[in-house]
């Protein structure tokens, strides 16, 4: 016995459109006379899927449009690029004499971005060797200031 779930399955596929086998409708037609769940379903399914489909009339698709889908299906199958190929492909389709000015000015800005960069570091740099020699000064004046203060007699100062 097969439950609800592969029921409705089948009922969703293969029951409607009369492809299950002989075993598996039987046990469809079985299981749909004792549950009530998958019976509302398959009138459901019956109602709103098949009915409207077997009273519709079938649409003649135009001729080209088989001819279209038969040429794409017996077109020989396309080569994959190579990325070179891609690329080579990609710059062919680039119109130079356009890029040429855009590639100056990026180059352009890249420069002036580059040498104001540098300068502000160079300022930096020099800011800050300038406050390090001053603290060197200052500290050394300190350590003379201090010695002086530690060094007691005349003799002791000669020396030091």
């Amino acid at each position: 016995m097969h439950n609800c779930k592969q029921i409705k399955d089948w009922i969703l596929t293969d029951y409607v459109d009369g492809q299950l086998d002989a075993v598996q409708k039987a046990q469809v037609d079985e299981h749909l006379s004792h549950c009530l769940s998958c019976q509302e379903l398959a009138k459901e399914v019956k109602l709103n899927l098949v009915t409207p489909l077997e009273q519709s009339s079938r649409m003649q698709v135009p001729e080209d449009v088989w001819h279209q889908i038969s040429r794409k299906i017996q077109a020989p199958k396309e080569v994959k690029e190579s990325v070179a190929d891609r690329i080579a492909r990609w710059l062919s389709d680039i119109p130079l004499p356009r890029l040429i000015p855009a590639l100056g000015s990026f180059v352009v800005i890249v420069f002036l971005a580059t040498s104001v960069l540098l300068d502000q570091v160079s300022k930096q740099q020099t800011q800050e060797k300038s406050a390090t020699e001053v603290a060197e000064v200052l500290m050394l004046t300190s350590v003379s200031t201090q010695m002086d203060s530690l060094s007691g007699t005349p003799i002791e100062r000669y020396f030091l």
